[in-house]
Parts: C-alpha cells; sequence; structure tokens
C-alpha cells in the first residue's frame, strides 16, 4: 500500500494551488484560503458511476454545499487519486458551469488503480492539516462499495485518522450510495461516528432535501423545511407558496427533483417573475437535480414557485435568515409565589424594532413540563408602560414551583402563517419576603410612642436578617397630619442585621394614618422589593362629651273621623262544570316553585357591605347603601360594578361580596391595579383594611365604618 506521508502531501498540494487544472474554475490562491474553513466533497468515483444517475447527484450535492456553505473554500476530489483537486474556491464565486464540468470529468475518467477508503480519508486529514483549515471544516465522503475490502484490517488505522480530525475541530459526514455492501456501510458509518458526522443515503435527487438539512444543523445555522412536495406527470404544474416573514435577511429556495428538464419560475408577492438577474437574487444556481434561489432582504409576504414540464418526484424546500432576534429582558432570578411582570423586545442589529402589527407570545414551560401561553403587549395598557416604545409586556401568575422554566419567545403576524422564535430560560427561587403583623388594636393617643407592629422577614419559610436600611417605611396620612415610624430590631447582643423588628409609631395629633414596608435590598445577584401589606392606625384625641339638649314635645295627633260603612262584598257566581281545576293546581305549584327557587337563590346571594376611602380617609362609598337599578339589584345581588359607584378609577372592575371579604374583579380593558401593592391579575381577595390602587389614587376597604374624630361628624 502507498502512503503519503505529511511532507510530501505538502509539496504536491502547494503545487497543485499554484497550478489550476486548465478547464477548471478559478481556484484560490494558497494565501487567500490559508486558515478559513474549507469543505470537500470526495467521491468514490467507480461507485458513482455504476449508480443510476449518480454523476447528477454529485454534480447537485457540490451545488447544494455551495449555497448552504458559501463562505467556505470548497474542493472536489475523488478516492481514486485523492490527491487531485478540482478548487479549493469561495463557495459565492464559483463558476459553476465551468466547475461542474470538471466534477463530471473527473467522476468519468478510469482510474489506473484504486485507493481504500481509509487512505483517502488520510489523505483529506492531510489536506485540512496544510491549509490550517479553521474549525467546523467538513470532508463529505459520497462512497459505496462491495465486501470485497478488508475493511477488518482499515478499522485499526480509524483511531488514529480520526484523532486528527477531532485535534482540528473538522468531522466527516458520510453520504452512502444504494449499491453499498452492508459491510461497506457500516465502516462509512464508523467513520461518520468517530469524527462527529452524520451519516445520510444518497440514492435519488429527493435525499438532497433532507443532506442540506443535515449541514445547515452541523453549522448551527437554523434548518430546512420543506414547503411542499408531489410526483408531476406530463404536462402538470405544481405551484408552491412561500411566505416570508417581515425581517428576513435571506432567504435561501431550493427545489430538488429526478428530471433535469423542466423549467422553474418564481414569482414575488407583487405578481412579477424573477430572473437570476434581479436585484433581490444574490445567488442562483441550478444543476441536473438542483435549483437554487439566494434572495437578499427580499420582499415580505407570499411567493409562488412553479415547477413546469418537469415530470417525476419534486420537493421544494426553505431556509430564511431573519434579522430580527426576540429577546427576554430578564434581570437573573424571579422571585416564588408574587406576580411575574415580564417584558421583551424585539432586537434588529442593534436597534430596538417597533412593530406596529406584530404579535408577541411567551410560551413558559415549568420544571414538571405543564406549559402556558401569555401575550405580552406593546399597547400602553394593563403592564405596558407606552405604546409602540418596542418593549411587549405582561404580568404572569405567581410561579409556585423552583428551578428551571423554559420561554419560548414566539413573534407572530396576523397577515403570514409562520413565526419567528426564540428559546431562553430563567430561574425561579424563594426571595426574601415580608410579614407585618399589628400588634396593637386599640386607640392610640397623640404624643405617645406605641408598638404597632412587628415585622419578619424570611426566605421559604427560615429567618432572614437584614440590614434595618434594608426596610423603608411609608405612611400615607390626612392632609396636615404627621406621625414618627422608629423601627428596632430584636437582637440578643451586638449590632449588625436581624430578621425581626417591632414598629413604633408617634403621632403628633389626632388623624388617621395607613402603614407599610417596603423590603428593598439585593439578592442572588439582583435587585428585590417587596411591600408589606398596609393597615390603618387611628390616633384620637381625648373625647370631649357635649351637653344634652332638652327633649322637643311631640305635637299631639289628631283623632281620626269614623270611616264610613262598607258594603258587603258579593257572593261569587257558581262556575260552570267541566273547569279545568287539576291544569290550574299544576300551572300554579310549578309557577310557585320556580319563584321559591329564584326567591331562594337570590336571598342567600350576600348582600354588599363594607365601605370604602380615600387615602385622606375621606368615606366614598358604603356599599351596602349604593343606589342601584332595580334590574341589576335583582339579578346581581353580590356583585356591584365599579360604574355604579360613580368613582371613574373604578370602572373597569367588579366587587363580589362573600360573608368576609369581597372579590376584585378585572373586566376588559382596565389601567393597571394593585391590590396591597401587588398588581391584579384576573382577580383577588380583599380583607378588611385592604388597598387598591389604581390611576395614582389609592383606595382602602374597610369591614366597618372609621370612628368619627371628636366634634367631627359623617358630613
Amino acid at each position: 500500500m502507498r502512503r503519503v506521508g505529511v511532507p510530501a502531501a505538502v509539496l504536491f498540494l502547494l503545487a497543485l494551488f499554484a497550478a489550476p487544472q486548465p478547464g477548471a474554475p478559478d481556484t484560490a490562491s494558497a494565501d487567500s484560503s490559508m486558515g478559513s474553513r474549507m469543505t470537500v466533497v470526495m467521491a468514490d468515483a467507480e461507485a458513482v458511476r455504476r449508480a443510476d444517475g449518480g454523476v447528477g447527484l454529485v454534480q447537485s450535492l457540490v451545488g447544494l454545499v455551495s449555497v448552504l456553505r458559501g463562505d467556505d473554500y470548497i474542493a472536489f476530489s475523488t478516492m481514486e487519486n485523492p490527491t487531485e483537486l478540482v478548487g479549493p474556491f469561495r463557495g459565492t464565486n464559483v463558476r459553476l458551469p465551468e466547475f461542474q464540468s470538471s466534477i463530471e470529468a473527473m467522476l468519468q475518467t478510469p482510474a489506473t488503480r484504486r485507493t481504500s477508503v481509509i487512505e483517502a480519508v488520510s489523505e483529506m486529514r492531510s489536506l485540512l492539516a496544510v491549509r490550517e483549515a479553521a474549525p467546523g471544516s467538513a470532508v463529505y465522503l459520497v462512497a459505496g462499495g462491495s465486501s470485497g475490502a478488508d475493511y477488518a484490517r482499515h478499522i485499526g488505522h480509524l483511531p488514529g485518522i480520526t484523532e486528527g480530525f477531532a485535534a482540528g475541530g473538522w468531522y466527516v459526514d458520510s453520504l452512502v450510495l444504494p449499491d453499498s455492501s452492508g459491510e461497506a456501510t457500516s465502516f462509512i458509518q464508523s467513520i461518520a461516528a468517530s469524527t462527529g458526522g452524520h451519516v445520510s443515503t444518497l440514492s435519488e435527487a429527493l435525499d438532497l432535501g433532507p443532506i442540506g438539512d443535515s449541514i445547515l444543523r452541523q453549522d448551527v445555522s437554523g434548518s430546512l423545511y420543506e414547503a411542499g412536495s408531489s410526483s408531476l406527470g406530463y404536462g402538470e404544474v405544481m405551484s408552491t407558496l412561500i411566505t416570508v416573514l417581515p425581517g428576513t435577511q435571506e432567504a435561501t429556495l431550493l427545489i430538488f427533483k429526478e428530471n433535469a428538464y423542466g423549467s422553474l419560475v418564481l414569482t414575488n408577492p407583487s405578481g412579477q417573475n424573477v430572473s437570476a438577474h434581479d436585484a433581490a437574487v444574490a445567488h442562483a444556481v441550478e444543476t441536473p437535480n438542483m435549483v437554487a434561489w439566494q434572495l437578499v432582504d427580499p420582499a415580505p409576504g407570499r411567493w409562488r414557485v412553479d415547477a413546469r414540464g418537469v415530470t417525476g418526484p419534486v420537493s421544494k424546500w426553505v431556509h430564511h435568515t431573519n434579522r430580527y432576534t426576540l429577546m427576554l429582558r430578564s434581570p437573573g432570578p424571579v422571585a416564588l409565589s408574587e406576580p411575574l411582570p415580564i417584558s421583551a423586545y424585539v432586537k434588529d442589529g442593534d436597534q430596538i424594532a417597533v412593530l406596529s402589527d406584530a404579535r408577541m407570545f411567551a410560551n413558559i414551560t415549568a420544571p414538571d413540563g405543564v406549559t402556558r401561553t401569555f401575550e405580552l403587549h406593546d399597547n400602553g395598557q394593563d403592564s405596558d408602560s407606552k405604546a409602540q416604545d418596542g418593549y411587549f409586556a405582561t404580568i404572569v401568575p405567581a410561579l409556585e414551583t423552583p428551578g428551571t422554566y423554559k420561554v419560548e419567545l414566539e413573534l407572530a403576524w396576523n397577515r403570514y402563517e409562520h413565526t419567528i422564535t426564540s428559546l431562553t430560560q430563567m430561574e425561579a427561587n424563594h426571595f426574601p419576603t415580608i410579614d407585618m403583623e399589628s400588634v396593637f388594636a386599640g386607640e392610640i393617643k397623640p404624643g405617645e410612642r406605641t408598638q404597632v407592629a412587628t415585622v419578619s422577614i424570611h426566605v421559604d419559610g427560615d429567618p432572614y436578617p437584614v440590614e434595618p436600611t434594608a426596610l423603608v417605611p411609608a405612611l400615607v396620612s390626612e392632609p396636615g397630619k404627621s406621625a414618627v415610624i422608629e423601627l428596632e430590631p430584636r437582637r440578643l447582643y451586638g449590632d449588625g442585621p436581624a430578621w425581626q423588628y417591632d414598629v413604633y409609631f408617634t403621632a403628633s395629633e389626632g388623624g388617621r394614618h395607613a402603614l407599610s414596608l417596603t423590603l428593598n435590598l439585593s439578592y442572588a445577584g439582583r435587585d428585590h422589593a417587596q411591600t408589606s401589606r398596609p393597615f390603618t392606625l387611628n390616633a384620637v384625641s381625648p373625647f370631649v362629651a357635649e351637653e344634652p339638649k332638652a327633649a322637643e314635645p311631640k305635637p299631639a295627633t289628631p283623632l281620626e273621623q269614623p270611616s264610613a260603612p262598607v258594603a258587603a262584598p258579593a257572593e261569587p257566581e257558581p262556575t260552570p262544570e267541566g273547569f279545568p281545576w287539576v291544569s290550574l293546581a299544576v300551572s300554579l305549584v310549578i309557577s310557585l316553585g320556580i319563584a321559591g327557587a329564584a326567591a331562594l337563590y337570590w336571598l342567600t346571594r350576600t348582600k354588599p357591605h363594607g365601605y370604602l376611602y380615600d387615602d385622606t380617609a375621606r368615606p366614598l362609598v358604603d356599599f351596602a347603601e349604593v343606589q342601584r337599578h332595580p334590574l341589576m339589584n335583582l339579578l346581581f345581588r353580590d356583585t356591584i360594578r365599579g360604574r355604579e359607584l360613580d368613582i371613574p378609577a373604578l370602572d373597569g372592575l367588579s366587587f363580589r361580596f362573600s360573608p368576609d371579604h369581597i372579590t376584585v374583579i378585572g373586566r376588559g380593558r382596565h389601567p393597571t391595579v394593585r391590590v396591597n401593592n401587588q398588581p391584579l391579575v384576573d382577580e383577588a381577595s380583599v380583607y378588611d383594611r385592604s388597598w387598591i390602587g389604581t390611576e395614582g389614587k389609592l383606595f382602602a376597604f374597610m369591614t366597618e365604618p372609621l370612628p368619627v374624630p371628636s366634634g367631627g361628624s359623617d358630613d
């Protein structure tokens, strides 16, 4: 067996690159391709000649590689003479007719000697080493073979060869011809597997579609999708619509056909036929079994591909490269058990794209595999702060399971059937939570320092010490009123953080105040803030009794005059015989039953109750006294709509009453609403001393009316 050592191969290849073959296309100089990524198609010429249409398939394979790996330096060789190359050339710069002729000549020329597969692959390894080929370089080995070769002996040399491929970051993809024996196929597959390559079958033109998909996936450049396939008879036409989305930077259309004859016509969304000379066509390739168009910045819409005069199987494949990238705005891990605001945007190069006719969705898959879909909006409503600024937003209900959540962002247009997607993930963990518990239920005297609450900080139920500066009190007082809030840490000794604090309150004078505390700190690499549930404090001045007033005498009631005698009612006339007493009785019973059921349902509905105050403790609504339309009171006894309260800020809400609480429900489009400083998602329960915030206004719900300060009244 003749082995070519690396020094000999170096001399031979340098001479080969310096002197292109007569009739071959322009090749790259030795310097221009050094260190670049390289792709070599190497074919078993004898097996190709035996295969039906084998030469055309190989020519089409090289054309496919030049389209999908257009930035590579591409070369062609045969196993019979692996050191004789056509190329290398840059994929997008090839003069295809000349190149196809050179390939056909090499495949049709009988070899004076036959090189084994292992020798041929070894030569390709030397070639890539000499060219200092960049990682990702590949060899596409088109091979068949009978069982006569000594594959058992060759397999022993395989590790030494494949180690060289692994060291360079190169791989071999094996394409098995139809006449290959089982033993030969197994050996060819071993070569691909040992270098991290793929194995495909190349027996007909339609095999080129999956091969193209494999090429893209190996490059992590997306994938091909099949737009349509059919088997055409004489005179039949196959039309396929292909959707090009907005933001498409490049679209590659590939048509594979068994018959080398016939024509393919491409029509743009305006209905105009596209030729290879149009400005939108960057690259057009035609081979015996493949036609390819590469479109640059194509017009969005529906393009049509018509196959005319083609007989036999036809398949059409598409690959898009879109300049839009979907990005999730995530500051890091997110907190469990809290409504989660999420925001995303569409990146167009270095800019944020503002899209008026697009919709964005987030498909969030929890660690248990359950997926929920939420739509994000850029309309300035709900959780989106500003319309048409490029940022889409929504509020996701609280996540309850810790772990990794997969987030698939999806951009869609109503006019098109296809979407753009991107996949990312986020971590959900337990974050510090604040709990403020009231410890004083009486009335606070002005000027007295009174402990009113205890604050505790936990992470997943465990105490979590924080510095006093991490707790920020917020006090909303009546106009002209003021008070002082003090926090004292509970420590056994020393200074430093504490997980429990006592809250002291000192009012300068009588008045009502709403108190809440915000936990504001850095946790798990991100800023985290949570506000406690607010409650009301009432400082009451000493009561001054008023002097009783004398009761005024009631006016005398005049005596009533006796009424005139009333005539006795006339006796009823006798009822004629045959009156339907039974039917009347049944109807009466049914009517009474229906009326009774309706009355029972109405009586079991909870009557509206409770009171609504503004942030100055001014009474706004006594739910039990709301004047309602009789029909609304009859049909919806336990529910009051916000627009019935004559408070515009509450128009988008409804209040449903239960014995111990009420439920606030969002109806349709409404501004951002927060209940106890948490965003309202669909509905939320409201208890005594809960706060409702909307449109910059703050409302307090009370189960009992607030006491009237001394000297005041409800008016």
